[in-house]
C-alpha cells in the first residue's frame, strides 16, 4: 500500500512537471511569435515619424539632454529650454544610451522604438495570459487568447487614426503601461493568496512612484484601476 501510494504520488508529480514544462514552452513560443512578427513589421515600415507627429518634440528634448550631458548639465537642459518644472528621466536615459554608444539619438530611433514597442506588446501578452488563467482555460486557449489580445491592441488601440504602439513608441508614456499591468497582477495574486504574496505588495508603490515620475496621467490611471480591483 505504501509503495503504491508512493508510486502514485511520484507519477502525479512527474505529470504536473511535464504539464508545467509544456505550458511554459507554449507560452514562450507565443511570446517569441509576438516579438518576431512585430520585429519584421517594424523592420519593413520603420518607426512612426510623420510630421506633425509629436515624435520630433520628444526627440528634440532627448537631443537637448544629450547636448547638456556633454556640458555637464544632466537633466537640466530641457527644463530651461521647454520651460518645464522637471524633465522626464526617459529623455535622460535615451540621451545616456546614445552617449554610451557614441552615436546621435536620431540614429537610435529605429532600435529604441522596436524595444519599447516589444516591451509594450509583450506586457499585453503576459498580462492576458495571467487573466485567462483565472478562468481555468487550457494552455492552448490561453496562448491563442493572449495572441489575439496583443494583435487587437496593436490594430485598434490608439488616438484618432494613430496606433498607440506606433505613435507613442518614443514617448515616455509607453514605459508606464507594463508597470500598470504588473501592479494589477501583483494585487490579483495577493487577493488570491494573501499569505504567500504579501511581500510583492512592496513593489506596487515603487511602480506607482516610477509612473508618477515618468508620466503622471498613467500613475492616476493605475490608482483608479487598482482601486477598482
Amino acid at each position: 500500500v505504501l509503495l503504491n501510494s508512493f508510486i502514485r504520488r511520484r507519477n502525479k508529480a512527474e505529470k504536473d512537471h511535464r504539464r508545467r514544462h509544456t505550458s511554459q514552452n507554449l507560452y514562450g513560443f507565443g511570446f517569441i511569435f509576438v516579438l518576431t512578427s512585430f520585429g519584421l513589421y517594424h523592420l519593413i515600415v520603420g518607426p512612426y515619424t510623420e510630421i506633425p507627429s509629436d515624435f520630433w518634440k520628444h526627440l528634440a528634448r532627448v537631443g537637448v539632454e544629450s547636448t547638456g550631458m556633454a556640458d555637464g548639465s544632466l537633466g537640466q537642459s530641457s527644463v530651461s529650454v521647454n520651460n518645464q518644472k522637471w524633465v522626464s528621466p526617459v529623455y535622460v536615459v535615451h540621451a545616456l544610451v546614445a552617449r554610451l554608444l557614441g552615436t546621435n539619438p536620431l540614429e537610435l530611433v529605429a532600435p529604441v522604438t522596436l524595444v519599447t514597442s516589444c516591451l509594450f506588446l509583450g506586457s499585453i501578452y503576459w498580462f492576458t495570459l495571467t487573466l485567462l488563467g483565472r478562468f481555468g482555460l487550457g494552455n492552448g486557449v490561453r496562448t491563442v487568447g493572449a495572441l489575439l489580445a496583443t494583435a487587437l491592441t496593436f490594430v485598434t488601440v490608439g488616438t484618432a487614426s494613430f496606433s498607440y504602439v506606433r505613435y507613442y513608441a518614443y514617448f515616455p508614456t509607453i514605459f508606464a503601461f507594463p508597470l500598470i499591468y504588473g501592479s494589477a497582477v501583483i494585487i490579483l495574486h495577493y487577493l488570491e493568496r494573501p499569505n504567500n504574496n504579501g511581500w510583492q505588495l512592496l513593489l506596487t508603490p515603487v511602480f506607482l512612484t516610477t509612473m508618477w515620475i515618468i508620466h503622471r496621467q498613467e500613475a492616476l490611471l493605475a490608482v483608479i484601476l487598482l482601486a477598482g480591483i
